[in-house]
This record gives structure tokens, sequence and C-alpha cells, in this order.
């Protein structure tokens, strides 16, 4: 761009020295070279015009490049952010930064996995902004994207850096309570409740049992009978009647709010012992640590009950003529007690 404008100063000069010239010669040389100097002006001029490079109508010379200095013969055409323009080209100058974008002055200068380059500076990623870090929760298999990755209440944080329970599982001790409302959430707790049934009478009907005896000698003659064989004979006979209570004690350390269990009856007769009565079934309700309460029962054992234990239980009772009975403790569930 300077030499071009050198070359045109050059020219100009030249041009106005022969119009001086012209000027000083005798009246009619200048009227006969008038002609002549006009001429070899606008030659000149013309000349000028092919070493001058012309301007576009905008009266500017638009750099065809990505970039020009004012040392090209073209417009200056600067890179955004500052950046150096060498030989044409925009160019990055190296990051002086921990990281950088690579959208501005600077060359692009990644964070390593797991961080954002922000303001020049690499950040974690907590993409669910619960203060663990995505690549811990990588680590850990929670859910990056969710605070509460098991919903129990505590950030996933809280349970790792805190609470040191599952994140994974809303009741890491297993008991009844969840992470959250669990005072220790690292020890489970559990009701421990011990049952116990205690005996309270037995009335036997001799007069009924008697009256079974007899019926079962005449309508079997020597044969085994069955309860229905006897029953339209005799009617269903009360044979004897049983009383006991079932105890329950809580040792434990958390509550119950309920227990379920079972009681079943049984007839000895000799050596034999065989279930005859139904099974009762029932449950106690809530019972709080170290607290006992009890439940007592008193039963009417009918001809129609030992059904149950078969013809040669009945065949003891009517031959020997005696009934002993023997309740005993089934079955029991507690809620919220750890099944063995």
């Amino acid at each position: 761009m300077a030499k071009t404008r050198f070359l045109a100063m050059i020219l100009f000069i030249a041009a106005l020295m022969l119009l001086l010239a012209a000027c000083s010669s005798s009246g009619e040389q200048i009227q006969n070279d008038n002609q002549s100097n006009a001429s070899s002006v606008s030659s000149i001029s013309e000349a000028a015009e092919k070493l001058i490079p012309l301007e576009d109508e905008q009266g500017s010379n638009e750099c065809p490049y990505e970039c020009c200095t004012e040392e090209d013969e073209y417009d200056e055409k600067p890179c955004e952010f500052d950046r150096p323009c060498v030989e044409h080209r925009c160019v990055f100058e190296r990051c002086p930064y921990e990281c950088c974008s690579g959208y501005e002055k600077y060359s692009r200068k990644r964070c390593k996995e797991g961080y954002n380059c922000e303001d020049n500076k690499c950040i974690p990623i907590d993409d669910d902004n619960d203060k663990l870090l995505n690549m811990e929760e990588e680590k850990l298999g929670t859910n990056p994207n969710n605070p509460d990755t098991d919903g129990d209440g505590l950030t996933d944080y809280e349970e790792v850096k805190r609470t040191k329970t599952d994140p994974k599982n809303p009741n890491t001790d297993g008991d009844r309570y969840n992470d959250k409302e669990d005072p220790n959430p690292m020890v489970a707790v559990y009701p421990s409740v011990s049952m116990e049934l205690k005996e309270g009478f037995q009335k036997i009907n001799e007069e009924n049992l008697q009256a079974l005896h007899d019926a079962y000698i005449q309508s079997c003659e020597g044969r085994v009978c069955s309860v229905d064989d006897l029953l339209p004979v005799t009617g269903d006979l009360e044979l004897a009647r049983i009383s006991f209570k079932v105890v329950r004690e809580n040792t434990g350390d958390d509550y119950t709010n309920y227990t379920d269990y079972n009681v079943y009856i049984y007839t000895i007769s000799g050596n034999r012992e065989e279930r005859v009565y139904p099974v009762i079934k029932d449950r106690m309700g809530f019972l709080d640590i170290d607290q006992k309460d009890e439940k007592e029962y008193e039963l009417a054992i009918k001809l129609s009950d030992i059904k149950v234990g078969g013809e040669g239980v009945l065949a003891s009772v009517a031959l020997e003529q005696k009934l002993i009975l023997l309740p005993e403790l089934g079955r029991v569930k507690t809620e919220g007690a750890k099944e063995e």
C-alpha cells in the first residue's frame, strides 16, 4: 500500500514540472505547445492509472483473505479477539490459563474428564447439585442426575459423607425404619417377643365320657367306630373343659404392632399323643419395649372336636374312659421382627 502511494507521488511531481516548463515559454510557444502539453499530461495520467491500482466504486481496496495488515496492499482487516494475522490467516495464541474454550484469542485447552472449563478454570462437574461430583457418583454406582438415588429423603452426599449409609438402599440396616427416620441407620433394631403358654384347669365330664363309652360298646360291638358313627346316637357331647393363657413379653429394642400365633390341643392316651382340636389362630396387638401382656382362653372340648385325631383316639377315650388334654403353642410371627 505504501509503495503504491510513493509511485503515485512521483508521477504527480513529474506532471507538475512539465506544466511549469510550458508556462515559462513565449506566448506563441505557449499557444503552440498547449495542445502538446495537454497531450503529455494526458499521457502521464494514463500511465499513472496503469501503475496505480484503481479503487472500487466505494473508495476501498477490500482484503480478499481472512485478514490483512496495514503493511499489505489491501485495506486493513483485523482478526477477532485481537488474534495475530500471519500470512493472511488468523492464528491462536497458546492458552496461558488452566483451560481455554478455543473460541477467543487463545487456542483450545481442555480440562480432564469430569471437569468443565468455566472462566478459564477447570471446575468439577456436579449435574444434580448434591455436592457429590459426577466422577464420585460413577464409582459409587449412584445416579449423577438424581440427588437422592434411593429416594429415602437423604441426598447421596449426606449418605456418603455424613450418615455413612448406602445411597442405593433406602433401609441400610434392614429394620422397619428407612435411613432418614432411623436414629441409628447402621444398627438394626427389632422386637424380640417371647411367648409362653401357661396351663389353667382341665375339667373332664365323667358323665358324658361314660355315655360315650356305653354308646361305643353297644353300637360298635367290638369294631372301631368313627365319631360320625356315634354322633347320631349320643349327640355332640361336651367331654371336657380346658383353660390356659398365653403370656407375651418384648425384650427387644423396638416395639411390635402385633404378634400372630397358633395354639394346638392334643390328647394323650397311654403313650400316644394326637392333635384333636382345631388350631386356634389368634393375634395380640401393640407391645412396646420391655412390656408384657397375656391372653386367657377357656375351651369346651366336644365329641366333634376330636374328629381330627382319628378313630384311634376315639377308641382310646371310649374304652379307657379317660381324657388328658395338652395345649401347645405353635408358630409365632411378630410384626417388625427379623425372621430367622
